[in-house]
């Protein structure tokens, strides 16, 4: 190859990378995903993507609509390629796959020709459901929070870290959102890995509270009724479950938590056919509930 040929190959592959994205000051390249409040590109699912990766993309669309205005399609790899694309999970239209990946690690890959945001997901094919809207969050059969979901915490990555969503608090006042109607990201390619691979204390049995209250503290009620907007407690129940999901909770499953409940089958219950001797002192004194104290947890 002579250099004269070289130099025009090396043009052409630079000219080639430019297609579709912005040249900023400073040399730093953005793709664009809204211009004015119109989409620019589509969200890519496989045509049998797992229930993780749906989700994701689902989820993903709702932000990017929060902060462009713009509806952003989604649609199988099945589907003619319309424009520029963000593959959520592994598909045929992506460049990555999840191979090499560890199970909680996912890859955010940002270029002028599409954008792949991968992980590895549990094999599941069923339906949920999923709406967002003045109503609150409507669901049910969402990914458990336990499941390998590596294309849902590689939306939350790049949406996070990227593009600038922050989520404080479960309430409609706890996520700050860029307004932004003309989209644009860094190219730029990550692999991410949560430092805690067990993350299953934030889930408090169910549901988010304020801890300086109790639930029924009229503070605590006057706060739900402004942060939900009076919404019905199955929604507030999603509402909190999204947050939740968002900030990656799950991981590896552990026990850490309640576990002494067994000594009321020990030590207390003498009716209980695992118990071996009446024991009090194991438990606390001037409780409430005399019939079952407190145990030790």
């Amino acid at each position: 190859m002579t250099q004269d040929t070289l130099m025009h190959t090396v043009t052409f592959v630079a000219l080639a990378a430019l297609v579709g994205c912005t040249l900023l000051p400073g040399g730093t390249r953005k793709v664009r995903l809204a211009e004015n409040g119109t989409a620019l590109a589509d969200i890519v699912v496989a045509a049998d993507a797992d229930k993780a990766a749906r989700f994701g993309a689902a989820d993903l669309a709702w932000h990017l609509k929060e902060i462009t205005g713009a509806e952003f399609r989604i649609i199988t790899d099945a589907e003619p390629k319309m424009r520029f694309e963000i593959c959520v999970g592994p598909s045929r239209r992506a460049k990555h796959t999840a191979e090499g990946l560890d199970e909680q690690e996912c890859r955010i890959d940002i270029r002028a020709d599409g954008i792949d945001l991968i992980g590895r997901d549990k094999p599941d094919k069923t339906s949920f459901v999923y709406t967002n809207d003045v109503n609150g969050v409507l669901g049910r059969d969402w990914p458990d929070m336990w499941d390998a979901q590596g294309s849902m915490y590689a939306v939350y990555e790049f949406l996070e870290n990227i593009v600038g969503v922050k989520w404080l608090d479960p309430t409609d006042y706890g996520i700050l959102l860029p307004r932004e109607p003309s989209l644009a990201v860094p190219i730029g390619t990550r692999r991410q890995q949560p430092f805690i691979f067990a993350r299953g204390g934030t889930w408090s049995g169910g549901s988010y509270h304020v801890i300086m209250w109790k639930g029924q503290d009229e503070n605590a009620k006057r706060y739900h009724a402004l942060g939900y907007g009076g919404r019905d407690a199955r929604r507030i129940h999603n509402q909190q479950r999204l947050f939740l999901a968002r900030h990656r909770a799950g991981g590896l499953k552990r026990s850490a938590n309640h576990s002494f409940y067994h000594f009321y089958d020990y030590y207390w219950k003498k009716d209980s056919k695992q118990f071996r001797e009446f024991r009090p002192d194991f438990f606390s004194v001037g409780t409430s509930d005399a019939a079952l104290p407190a145990q030790l947890c």
